[in-house]
């Protein structure tokens, strides 16, 4: 499944400093059951280690060649399968 970054350009055109984190580094902190609450514990737990790494926002042209890319291969885009 593709991610959607173009809230997060959209934030940057606002002057704030966005920063993405993988799920799959954010996974180790959830405690509990998985629910919105405990998501967003876990997302502020691994924000603030020093070690996180985090992953930058993709430009437009980025983002529309990876669709593209996905399309063609017959991948699911936005988690909705392309008709081939």
């Amino acid at each position: 499944m593709r991610r959607r970054t173009t809230g997060g350009r959209e934030i940057m055109k606002l002057g704030h400093d966005v920063r993405l984190i993988p799920p799959i580094y954010v996974k180790p902190f959830v405690k509990r059951q998985k629910n919105d609450a405990n998501d967003a514990e876990a997302i502020a737990e691994a924000a603030v280690r020093p070690t996180m790494r985090f992953v930058p926002v993709k430009s437009a042209e980025q983002q529309s060649r990876l669709t593209f890319l996905a399309e063609f291969a017959g991948e699911t885009v936005e988690g909705i399968p392309v008709p081939g």
